[in-house]
This record gives structure tokens, C-alpha cells and sequence, in this order.
């Protein structure tokens, strides 16, 4: 575990509900055209649009969010164009916590909330939370075990 880094991006299973409905929009022109109806032109550019914009928002909502887990701290890069990032040393963390709703469960994702005294780090909707809070948990643990042990040449 020593020098790992986990790298996580929120879940692309949590668009699912607009990847759905780009398939149901598709399916419904081609039901039209197999009927041999003909498909009103506005309303096939329309479900293009929708789609093309449906996909290309998803994944920068996606991408605009990366969450880094290091051997010293959390790390939540923001923005595509205009990023911010926020650090929390590992050594601050006091405890770290997932949670689900119902829909997070049967899709597999999860937050993991990193807490340090003073504020927050979630980490929404990200693939095997579980695993993530292990990582984190891990990390944590490690970190205060170094920070407990004496140190070579103190004379202790």
C-alpha cells in the first residue's frame, strides 16, 4: 500500500437515467421508421440534439470532478477549465464514512465522506465505495501508526 494513489471519478452509473432515455428516444424513431411512418424532421434533429447534448453534459459533469487518495492526503481536483483544488492531510482525518441511498446500492456506488475537524471531503458517487473506504481507511490508519511510533535516534 505504501506510495499507492487512488484515483476515482464520480460513477458514469449514475447518468443511467439520461443514457435510458437517449436508447427509449432512439427506439421510438426507429419503431416509427420499421412501421414505414414517416419521422417528422424536427422532431428526429430534436431527439439528436437531445442526445448529443445529453451525452456531452454527462461526461463533463463526470470529468469535472477527480478524487485522489495518496499516502499523506485526500485530494478533490474541480473544474475542467478553472480548477480548484482542495487538499486534506490524511493526519486530520478523524474518520471516514459511506454513504448509500437505495438507487446508490443497486448501482454499486456510493459517498465516501473523508471527515477532518473543520469540514467535509466527499468523494459522490463513486465506483466500489467500499473498497474506497477501505483504501482511505487504510491510509489513515498507517498514517497515525507512523505518526504514534518513536522515532529512530530519539532515544526513546
Amino acid at each position: 500500500m505504501e506510495g499507492e494513489v487512488l484515483s476515482v471519478r464520480n460513477s458514469r452509473k449514475i447518468y443511467f437515467p439520461v443514457y435510458f432515455m437517449i436508447l427509449v428516444l432512439f427506439l421510438a424513431v426507429g419503431m416509427i421508421k420499421y412501421q414505414g411512418k414517416e419521422v417528422n424532421d424536427f422532431a428526429f434533429k430534436s431527439v439528436l440534439v437531445f442526445s448529443a447534448l445529453g451525452i456531452v453534459w454527462t461526461e463533463m459533469h463526470r470529468l469535472r470532478n477527480k478524487y485522489e487518495i495518496t499516502d499523506n492526503s485526500v485530494v478533490h481536483i474541480k473544474g475542467l477549465f478553472f480548477r480548484t483544488i482542495k487538499k486534506t492531510d490524511i493526519h486530520a482525518l478523524s474518520d471516514a464514512e459511506l454513504k448509500q441511498n437505495p438507487w446508490q446500492r443497486i448501482l454499486g456506488i456510493g459517498n465516501v465522506s473523508a471527515n477532518a475537524f473543520s469540514e467535509v471531503n466527499v468523494l459522490r458517487n463513486v465506483n466500489s465505495p467500499h473498497d474506497v473506504i477501505g483504501f482511505l481507511e487504510g491510509k489513515m490508519t498507517k498514517k497515525s501508526l507512523l505518526s504514534a511510533s518513536p522515532r529512530k535516534g530519539s532515544g526513546k
